[in-house]
């Protein structure tokens, strides 16, 4: 099933039979529902005259209501303006800290660990990464699920690159990672009256 409506020069224009697909910024949004109803599709089609790009993202029925809720809630328009806010908010969060630079990191996912070999992938990614990887944590949420809370350091860009490794992991849910810069120094001094030895201070910015 397809629904259009589009609105291009303050006229509005339905196509179909849904009146809560709508867009203020002459681009047209086309929901679509597959055979089970199980999935949504959002079509983003740029309309003549307008400077947008068309684009084709597939979110499932859960996350679509959650968008719903939080426009409404935010007072938002339609949906194409939500999800650039939000779009924008973690192109913003992602470049906070600098790709050169030192950081210290914290990834949570979520995921079911009778997912097929989900738990072993998401094992030897974290052995590949031994040098960026400081603790793991996991939490059983229900005889199904859990919920992993990772720890990392080192360069960003390469602290980066593993957090978007294991947050696209096929299975792995809701993933979210917050970098804080730091600079991290390796010294040698005792502590206490023992023995001089070198090991890392990690230093928030």
């Amino acid at each position: 099933m397809e629904y259009e409506k589009s609105y291009r020069n303050g006229e509005a224009r339905l196509h179909g039979n849904n009146p809560s697909a709508y867009d203020l910024c002459g681009i047209r949004i086309v929901m679509e529902y597959d055979f089970y109803g199980r999935s949504s599709y959002l079509r983003a089609i740029r309309l003549s005259g307008a400077n947008m790009q068309r684009i084709t993202i597939t979110i499932d029925n859960q996350l679509y209501n959650e968008i719903e809720k939080l426009a409404e809630a935010r007072g938002y328009q339609n949906r194409s303006e939500i999800i650039r806010d939000l779009v924008r908010a973690g192109i913003s969060e992602t470049d906070a800290v600098s790709p050169s630079g030192d950081c210290i990191a914290s990834v949570v996912y979520v995921y079911d660990q009778e997912t097929r070999e989900l738990p072993q992938r998401l094992a030897h990614t974290f052995q590949k990464a031994h040098d960026l990887s400081v603790a793991t944590m996991r939490i059983a949420l229900d005889h199904d699920s859990c919920m992993e809370v990772a720890v990392l350091r080192g360069k960003s860009k390469a602290v980066q690159q593993l957090a978007n490794e294991i947050i696209a992991e096929r299975g792995a849910r809701h993933g979210r990672i917050t970098m804080i810069p730091a600079t991290i120094e390796t010294t040698r001094h005792a502590h206490g009256g023992g023995r001089v030895h070198t090991h890392e201070h990690i230093r928030v910015r």
